[in-house]
C-alpha cells in the first residue's frame, strides 16, 4: 500500500515537473519568435514613397526610397492614375508608362532612391485643371521581398494639403545664391578691367597688371574655398580687387 501510494506520488510529481518543463520550453520558443521578428523588422527593407517639394520653388517630386537596411528584392511598383510631368499631356511624359512602373526591379538597395518630377503647384491646383492629367491624388502600391517573405504595400500620395502652406526653406541654396550673385559681380568687374588693361598703356604695364589681376583672382577663389569650408560665408563682403586697377 505504502508504496503504491509512492509511486503515485511520484508519477504526480514527474507529471508537474513536465507541465513546467513544457511551459518553459513553449515561452523560450516564443521569446525566440519575438527576437526573430525584431530583427526582422530592424534588418528588412522599407520601401517609402512621398511627394517632396523642393526649396524655394514650387514643383513636386515623388520619391521612391528604400529607407531599410537591407535591399529590397524583386520591387514591383504601380500607380492607379496616369499622372503626366508638368501637365504635358504625351504619353512619353506618363509616370504610368515609365519603366520602374512596368518592369520589376531585380534589387534597391539601401537608401537608395528614386525621383520623379510631377508638376508646379499652380499645374495641380490652378483653375481649368484637367484632373486626370495632374490629379492631385493616386494610390501607388509596391510589392517586394525579403529572403522567403513578401510585402504588399499601398501608398496613397495626397498632394492637397499642400495647397496653401508654406514653401519650405533652404538656408544653404540661399546662402549659394548669394555667393553665385558675389562671384558673379566680381566677375563682371574682372572683365571690365582686363579690357581697360588691354586698351591703355604699354604692355610692358599691361602685363605688370594682368598678373596682379590674375593673383587677386586666386586669392579671391582660395578665401571663398576657405569659407565654404569652415562655414563662414560672408555674402555682404565685396570685391578685393582695388579700384585704380579698373581704370
Amino acid at each position: 500500500m505504502i508504496e503504491l501510494t509512492l509511486t503515485a506520488l511520484l508519477v504526480f510529481i514527474t507529471g508537474i515537473y513536465a507541465c513546467f518543463t513544457y511551459r518553459i520550453l513553449k515561452a523560450n520558443q516564443n521569446v525566440v519568435k519575438i527576437m526573430q521578428s525584431q530583427y526582422e523588422a530592424i534588418y528588412r527593407p522599407y520601401v517609402t514613397i512621398s511627394p517632396v517639394l523642393f526649396p524655394a520653388i514650387n514643383i513636386f517630386y515623388l520619391r521612391i526610397k528604400n529607407s531599410g537596411l537591407t535591399a529590397a528584392e524583386d520591387l514591383c511598383l504601380k500607380i492607379d492614375k496616369d499622372f503626366f510631368r508638368f501637365g504635358e499631356k504625351q504619353e512619353n511624359k506618363n509616370l504610368r508608362n515609365y519603366a520602374a512602373f512596368n518592369n520589376p526591379i531585380a534589387a534597391l538597395p539601401p537608401e537608395s532612391e528614386l525621383l520623379f518630377y510631377l508638376a508646379q503647384d499652380f499645374k495641380i491646383f490652378g483653375n481649368n485643371i484637367d484632373s486626370e492629367v495632374t490629379p492631385s491624388d493616386f494610390v501607388i502600391t509596391a510589392k517586394y521581398a525579403y529572403g522567403e517573405k513578401k510585402f504588399c504595400e499601398t501608398t496613397t500620395i495626397d498632394l492637397k494639403p499642400y495647397l496653401e502652406s508654406a514653401l519650405p526653406h533652404d538656408p544653404i541654396v540661399s546662402h549659394l545664391e548669394k555667393i553665385h550673385d558675389e562671384i558673379k559681380k566680381s566677375g563682371t568687374a574682372i572683365v571690365r578691367s582686363i579690357e581697360s588693361t588691354l586698351n591703355y598703356g604699354p604692355i610692358s604695364e599691361n602685363i605688370e597688371k594682368l598678373a596682379t589681376i590674375a593673383e587677386m583672382i586666386e586669392s579671391q577663389i582660395e578665401s571663398l574655398n576657405m569659407r565654404l569650408k569652415t562655414g563662414s560665408v560672408r555674402i555682404e563682403r565685396k570685391s578685393n580687387i582695388p579700384p585704380s586697377i579698373f581704370r
